[in-house]
């Protein structure tokens, strides 16, 4: 049971991680226009370059993708706690264990949140 959920989890993340290399590929393509999406990204600002060179700024971008990352984990285990408590079929101590599992992530992503505010507001006082 436990496998078999684990291989629905990797065929999902390489099922998602296929369509990263998209931007990749469309790199050198033109619109109408002739222009190319660098250009359109660009005049939209959503350009590559953000010209962040201070360590204040370069900190706080891996705080949030660090926060954020533990925020996805959390979520995947309530997902596989409810998973658990659906497929414990009435026997109690699944049923219990599925339930401790379940709390415990939302603790945990309560946690992550709550740090994630914390540190967007010290952060925006500092930068």
């Amino acid at each position: 049971m436990l496998k078999r959920f684990l291989i629905y989890i990797g065929f999902a993340v390489v099922f998602s991680l296929s369509f990263a290399a998209v931007p990749i590929f469309a790199a050198g393509l033109k619109d109408a226009f002739g222009n190319t999406l660098e250009t359109v990204a660009g005049t939209g600002g959503a350009g590559y370059d953000t010209g962040v060179t201070e360590p204040e700024s370069i900190i706080s971008q891996v705080i949030k993708v660090v926060l954020g990352f533990f925020g996805i984990i959390f979520v995947i285990l309530i997902i596989y706690g409810s998973y658990k408590y659906m497929m414990a079929r009435g026997n109690e101590e699944e049923i219990k264990n599925a339930v401790g599992t379940i709390q415990k992530a939302i603790i945990g992503l309560l946690i992550v949140m709550s740090a994630y505010a914390i540190s967007v507001f010290i952060i925006e006082q500092f930068v």
